[in-house]
């Protein structure tokens, strides 16, 4: 059903410009200049530079006035600039700076040097239950924000596309790597946010594995992200051995800073 743009305003909370009557009961007039005051006054307490500033702002346009000859209109326009001053201009500045979640750089985090958050999950399957799980770690992932995200056992093949819908995360860019039989069982993927500097490597040692790296501030840093099934016979065991230290040795003739590898390597232990 199409909704118009009042009843959207309404649902959003801005609502159509319309005059009605309203009546002011004198308890809601002394509450409001009330409230007004104590921001205000908390506000100078606060932040008495930016305080002053607008009130010298103020103080100038008095001050324009007296340079013309108005004396008679300066005490009226004192009070009328002081009033417009509390209640048009600086209550709302000082509900913004007192509401203590402003972000001063809004946007995206491009220095990744004081912080940087990666995740890994042996997910067992993405389309599993309506691709449920992409649904539950998006709402994990507002808690946490992580740069990058690791998924094993995707269970993806050509079937279901990049850009399916049901495999978005907001924000976030897509590589993959299915099962090389293009059946729905193993496989990798990485989520990096779109604005991050990530550059995928053409590394091919392992069917099931995605080499990348990344600018730390001045640092390149390497990851590997991969998935081994457990079906696999001794000999099969052996050649993905000798294939992940070849992988190992070709991202470490890069000289990165650092080398993490995630993923599930389905490792037992005999005891």
């Amino acid at each position: 059903m199409p909704v118009n743009i009042i009843q959207y305003r309404g649902e959003i909370g801005v609502y159509y410009n319309r005059c009605y009557n309203v009546s002011f009961s004198s308890i809601s007039i002394v509450a409001g200049f009330g409230s007004m005051m104590y921001v205000t006054l908390s506000t100078l307490i606060r932040y008495p530079f930016i305080f002053t500033l607008q009130l010298m702002i103020s103080l100038l346009s008095i001050c324009i006035k007296i340079a013309k000859g108005h004396y008679k209109k300066c005490l009226y326009s004192l009070c009328l600039i002081m009033f417009n001053f509390v209640l048009d201009s600086w209550y709302y500045v000082a509900l913004i700076l007192l509401s203590h979640n402003v972000e001063k750089k809004a946007g995206p985090r491009q220095d990744l040097s004081q912080s940087f958050s990666i995740s890994h999950w042996n997910l067992g399957s993405i389309p599993s239950h309506n691709f449920q799980k992409i649904t539950s770690f998006i709402a994990f992932n507002c808690i946490h924000d992580f740069d990058i995200i690791c998924f094993s056992e995707t269970f993806l093949n050509s079937d279901i596309s990049s850009e399916d819908k049901n495999l978005e995360i907001p924000g976030y860019t897509l590589f993959r790597k299915d099962h090389p039989s293009n059946t729905r069982r193993g496989g990798v993927c990485v989520y990096f946010k779109t604005y991050l500097p990530v550059k995928t490597l053409n590394i091919s040692f392992l069917p099931e594995c995605i080499n990348f790296e990344i600018n730390i501030g001045n640092k390149v840093c390497n990851f590997i992200s991969l998935y081994r099934s457990p079906s696999q016979s001794n000999d099969q065991f052996q050649d993905f051995l000798k294939n992940f230290e070849l992988n190992l040795e070709t991202v470490a003739n890069k000289n990165p800073f650092m080398l993490i590898v995630l993923g599930d390597f389905n490792s037992k232990s005999n005891k």
